[in-house]
């Protein structure tokens, strides 16, 4: 996979990859202004409600019909998602309609009209989100075991926001976030697919003309802190105990996360892999058992979710840390989480809408676009010392807080560790 970085005339980089073997084009506008970038409480929320309203007409497209049937009866398909680090807005069409696509995406970011008789809709919209996300148990416990790693800073909100918070935005609060973030020097630009590099520059150029003095956005850095609290339990009408026990990592650019990485396909790269052998297959301790590391630009988290009978809770934790101690100097489980690693990477570059989300992933994390090539050497690099010193790090029993749904009455211990 060749990337061909160019300027365009309004100053932002544009990334593009060229595909002549496929019939799309997937085109992408990364803006650099996300969850951590709001001020809570009382903006809590808005970079992901900016993210709804966009969609909900501007200068060119005046409805949301009209919006999202552009693109669809062309064959295409529109979407965009928020992080804590970014928003990201993109569309795959038939690689002929490269032009109606960036025309698209620049009214998409830059004409946005904001009428004040959709906001009240779309933010009842976003409250249902937030509602549908607290229904479900895994995703309350995984927000909340943010919320106790990363304390008051943004990074410990939900993208979504809050009921409250979301409830109050105006029209004010959608011009405000666009002028402070929506520039072209807070931009990146990506192309991929059937097209030519050269046509794809003139034609984001013919439509992102101005330029801004504006700074490009670069959020202070976290450092790792200790959580003010170990243990936080919400009982409700549940019949399992759902369980985020979780701890905080280094960032995307360490090297220790890297090593993280190898060893969270140690454990958990598939169902042949011990956490699910031995929790689910081997000890029938618990239907959904599952590792997720998740870094940011400078701290991140690593995860375990169980969801298991209140009973069997003490001995699922105890399993679970016996498993990490067994499994980080094992050399075969290296072996094959590398190849694993390795292969998962060589068969990434296999359609243009899938270069696109990695390409915007590189740049949301690392602000640069790596290589196949170079993540693949980044992996044979690890080594078993580095795994074992970064499980050593990060990873004993002792860093680990615990965040769970549980059925009423439920009594725990709350040091099983």
């Amino acid at each position: 996979m060749r990337v061909v970085k160019l300027q365009t005339d309004c100053g932002a980089p544009l990334f593009v990859v060229e595909m002549p073997h496929v019939h799309s084009a997937a085109l992408g506008i990364l803006a650099r202004a996300g969850t951590r970038d709001e001020i809570c409480p009382e903006e809590s929320g808005l970079a992901h409600a900016f993210e709804h309203m966009v969609f909900r007409g501007n200068q060119r497209f005046r409805t949301s019909e009209q919006l999202t049937g552009y693109l669809e009866k062309l064959g295409g398909d529109v979407n965009a998602s928020t992080s804590p680090e970014t928003t990201f807005f993109h569309a795959t069409v038939p690689s002929r309609y490269l032009q109606e696509s960036v025309e698209y995406l620049y009214h998409l970011v830059s004409t946005p009209t904001f009428r004040s008789q959709y906001i009240a809709p779309e933010m009842d919209n976003i409250v249902g989100e937030i509602k549908s996300r607290n229904d479900d148990p895994e995703e309350f416990v995984d927000d909340l075991s943010d919320e106790i790693i990363y304390k008051n800073h943004p990074l410990g909100q939900p993208v979504l926001g809050t009921i409250q918070s979301v409830s109050g935005f105006s029209r004010k609060s959608f011009l405000r976030w666009q002028e402070k973030f929506y520039h072209p020097n807070n931009f990146s630009f990506i192309a991929v697919g059937n097209l030519n590099s050269s046509k794809a520059l003139q034609t984001f150029n013919r439509f992102f003309r101005q330029t801004s003095k504006k700074p490009g956005n670069r959020a202070t850095s976290m450092p790792i802190c200790e959580p003010s609290q170990k243990f936080k339990l919400v009982r409700r009408s549940v019949e399992q105990v759902h369980l985020s026990l979780a701890t905080a990592v280094s960032g995307a650019n360490n090297d220790a996360t890297k090593a993280l990485f190898l060893f969270e396909r140690m454990i958990d790269g598939g169902m042949s892999f011990p956490l699910f052998q031995e929790v689910r297959e081997k000890y029938g301790l618990g239907y959904v058992v599952n590792a997720n590391l998740t870094p940011w630009s400078d701290v991140g988290t690593f995860k375990f979710y169980l969801g298991i009978e209140p009973k069997k809770l003490p001995s699922t934790i105890k399993l679970i840390f016996r498993i990490i101690t067994e499994t980080v100097g094992n050399k075969k489980l290296f072996r094959e989480a590398k190849e694993l690693m390795i292969n998962q990477v060589s068969m990434g570059p296999e359609s243009s809408s899938g270069v696109l989300q990695k390409l915007a992933m590189d740049l949301e994390l690392k602000n640069r676009i790596v290589t196949p090539a170079e993540v693949i050497r980044n992996i044979h690099s690890i080594t078993p010392t580095d795994v074992s010193t970064a499980v050593a790090k990060y990873l004993p029993p002792e860093n680990f807080i615990q965040a769970m749904v549980a059925p009423k009455g439920f009594r725990p211990n709350p040091s099983p560790l």
